[in-house]
């Protein structure tokens, strides 16, 4: 299932949000530090669909590690559990809450910079 770039925007879970946000998911295992609930206004956390908590340590923001790190995180994405989960996110964005809504994938903790 693929979901088109236009139903899916990601944004950082520090970024606030804005109205026409849609659909909030929080794709992390870790929670944002100094970040409530409320300043979030999550509707789901996905934090199985997160990077390992070993995968992340490794990673741990270089750079230099960015590609490898994309791999093994796909590498655990593909996990029959993970990728059902994925999969439902993903008809999740395609559904919408109207034509002209989205799902918005807040990520914390995997961005390389």
């Amino acid at each position: 299932m693929t979901a088109s770039p236009s139903n899916v925007r990601l944004q950082r879970a520090y970024d606030e949000p804005i109205p026409d946000d849609g659909h909030r998911v929080l794709v992390d295992r870790v929670w944002p530090r100094g970040r409530t609930k409320e300043q979030l206004r999550l509707d789901a956390w996905a934090r199985d669909l997160g990077p390992s908590t070993q995968l992340r340590k490794w990673f741990g923001h270089d750079p230099a590690r960015w590609a490898e790190f994309q791999a093994r995180y796909r590498a655990e994405l593909a996990d029959p559990d993970r990728a059902q989960a994925l999969d439902a996110l993903a008809e999740r964005a395609l559904q919408g809450r109207s034509p002209s809504s989205s799902a918005r994938a807040i990520a914390s903790t995997t961005r390389p910079w």
